[in-house]
């Protein structure tokens, strides 16, 4: 009787432990799906601002918002800055190795 006892909490064990683990496979399957959603959602959102931008500097989009006039002058400031970055960069890159000490 003992021994029937003792090998039907192991079965019951074994069993609650399967559960759990198909449990964590779906899950687990679930957040795959949802970085990919996540990572299709930030690449659209990215589309967007690009388009919405590109639309306010060409003025065919004229928006008051002031926050989207703020973004819009961020990403400008922004832009300016690597162009200057750029060329800094260029000036290293390119000098004469003589005058570099």
């Amino acid at each position: 009787m003992e021994q029937s006892d003792w090998k039907s909490g192991i079965k019951k064990l074994l069993n609650l432990c399967q559960d759990e683990v198909k449990k964590t496979t779906k899950i687990g399957h679930k957040m795959i799906h949802a970085s990919h959603t996540n990572t299709c959602l930030k690449d659209a959102y990215e589309k967007l601002g690009k388009v919405v931008f590109e639309a306010m500097e060409s003025k065919s989009l004229v928006w008051e918002d002031e926050i989207a006039v703020d973004l819009f002058n961020k990403i400008n400031d922004c832009r300016n800055n690597m162009v200057i970055l750029e060329e800094e960069v260029n000036k290293i890159k390119f000098q004469d190795k003589s005058a570099v000490k």
